[in-house]
């Protein structure tokens, strides 16, 4: 049994320590990238590993390889955690970023999510017709209300919600059979200067279609956020984890930044912090901000409870 137990263990440090590798070269190939928004499982999984090999005595080259695989990934993935999400000071805007999953019905449980977060902005990610509905009773706290529906049944629909009237509000589809994008200019909010907000709904990056219509969609992103004067925040389900070639592409292209660095699983809720963070808030200009989750509402996703400090 332990002979079989210690080729199981081989068989399982060789993936693990492969999926390491190709994590690394991961802007060389979408296939690649894939494995690098897995750095905390595969180094967690090294440490099951170094668990194992003491079990059945092997504390050579089997124990050194689990070694340097989680010494490699948590060289990524542990700034994330030791990076701390301070209060801003002088918050005077907040946000929710939510992706509800089109399947979700627990549409009375958001909506009271969302009386209590009491957000000045909400961006909704996939929300169906009885999400819309349900978003229309809020009109007494969101009076301005802008919905793009487009292939709401299989995930694709976005929603914009303000406090506040926007100054012009815009959406578009930027690449076909990607989710479309809602984009508002706001002269003020709550003292604040000028600022946009982006809504947006990547595409998964899950196949070599996918990977290339999400790279199509950061370059015309880009040129949208090129065409702002104003500082602006972008925000909702990026499909792509901090640590990936995909996110920095994004972060280049968009000329954005993130400025809360801690680590915020929000997908899958069923892993709790265990998830990964595809769900993200960027920004390019003098904005600070924090970030919280909310709960999960029915939903795979966690949403983002954002506080803003802008000038």
């Amino acid at each position: 049994m332990r002979k079989y137990f210690f080729y199981l263990l081989v068989v399982c440090t060789a993936i693990n320590a492969t999926g390491t590798l190709f994590g690394l070269f991961g802007s060389m190939a979408w296939w690649l990238d894939l494995f690098a928004h897995f750095y905390l499982h595969m180094m967690l999984a090294g440490v099951l590993g170094v668990c194992a090999t003491w079990l059945v005595r092997q504390k050579g080259a089997l124990f050194a390889v689990n070694f340097i695989v989680i010494l490699v990934n948590a060289i990524v993935v542990l700034p994330y955690f030791l990076a701390s999400s301070e209060s801003v000071e002088n918050a005077n805007v907040k946000l929710v970023a939510w992706n509800i999953h089109y399947t979700n019905n627990e549409v009375d449980l958001g909506i009271k999510y969302l009386q209590q977060a009491n957000a000045d902005i909400v961006v909704i990610a996939e929300p169906t017709e009885i999400w819309r509905e349900g978003m229309a009773s809020l009109q007494d706290i969101y009076p301005y209300q802008f919905h793009n529906p487009e292939c709401d049944n299989v995930g694709c629909a976005i929603s914009l919600l303000s406090k506040h009237p926007w100054k012009s509000v815009q959406t578009k589809k930027l690449v076909s059979d990607t989710p479309p994008v809602i984009w508002a200019q706001f002269d003020s909010v709550n003292g604040s200067g000028p600022f946009a907000t982006v809504a947006v709904h990547m595409r998964k990056a899950t196949d070599e279609d996918g990977a290339m219509r999400q790279n199509r969609q950061a370059k015309e992103l880009g040129k949208i956020t090129a065409s702002f004067n104003v500082p602006f925040l972008l925000v909702g389900d990026m499909n792509a984890t901090p640590m990936s070639a995909a996110f920095n592409t994004f972060l280049s292209e968009t000329e954005t930044e993130q400025p809360d660095k801690a680590w915020f699983a929000t997908w899958p809720t069923v892993l709790g912090k265990f998830g990964i963070p595809i769900d993200h808030v960027l920004t390019k200009g003098k904005i600070s901000v924090q970030v919280k989750l909310g709960p999960s509402g029915g939903s795979d996703h966690f949403p983002l409870d954002i506080m803003v400090a802008m000038p």
